[in-house]
């Protein structure tokens, strides 16, 4: 596919702009509708977007490369970068060393995290790659990180939880973790998000905690 900065402006905006990217474009270069719409229909064909609903509610999204889901059974022994080297990290190797690294030790953190506190029984991890992003997802179906401090340093609710998270290095087994983990996390990649009991925190970093 031949390289146009309109198109690549809209792979780099598309993820904020699934629903208004054709009037983002449009706003950003002056174009016509149907000129814009030439160029989403060069990226459909060209497997880096994909097209959902009818003409009025139309919007886009950047076409995975990868998409992997796997459901993972808690035990004692089981150890986070057992579970990288074998569902995830195969899948980075045509990445920079630096983005791999960002990648697997967020992913081994996260996953850590799950295996020390959530006292759960079960972890689905998802994979999704695409043109332009790398995403990760971690889920458990243990206690929830927001009640877990909350009853530790026995807050008044999960919202003080939230805040207590967003101030920094954050631990309820000193003795066995240092709390940096998503400290350190939030840090590294461009977007952090942890939902637990339909609260949700946050952390953009071209915007800060939300």
């Amino acid at each position: 596919m031949r390289f146009s900065p309109i198109r690549e402006f809209i792979l780099n905006n598309l993820t904020a702009h699934q629903k208004d990217i054709v009037k983002t474009v449009i706003r950003k270069f002056g174009l016509s509708r149907q000129a814009v719409l030439r160029h989403m229909y060069v990226l459909i064909q060209g497997g880096k977007v994909t097209a959902h609903g009818k003409t009025k509610d139309r919007y886009y999204k950047l076409k995975p490369i990868v998409q992997k889901t796997v459901t993972i059974t808690i035990t004692p022994k089981l150890e986070e970068d057992t579970i990288g080297r074998k569902h995830l990290f195969p899948h980075l190797s045509g990445f920079s060393s630096n983005i791999r690294e960002i990648c697997e030790y967020g992913f081994m953190e996260i996953v850590n995290n799950v295996l020390s506190h959530s006292e759960g029984d079960e972890c689905t991890l998802k994979l999704k790659i695409t043109d332009r992003n790398v995403h990760l997802y971690v889920h458990d179906n243990g206690v929830g990180i927001f009640r877990k401090i909350k009853e530790h340093f026995d807050l008044e609710n999960q919202h003080h939880a939230i805040l207590e998270l967003s101030k920094g290095r954050l631990t309820t087994t000193p003795k066995t973790h240092l709390g940096d983990g998503i400290f350190s996390i939030i840090h590294l990649f461009d977007t952090v998000q942890i939902s637990s009991e339909g609260l949700c925190w946050k952390y953009d970093s071209s915007k800060g905690h939300q």
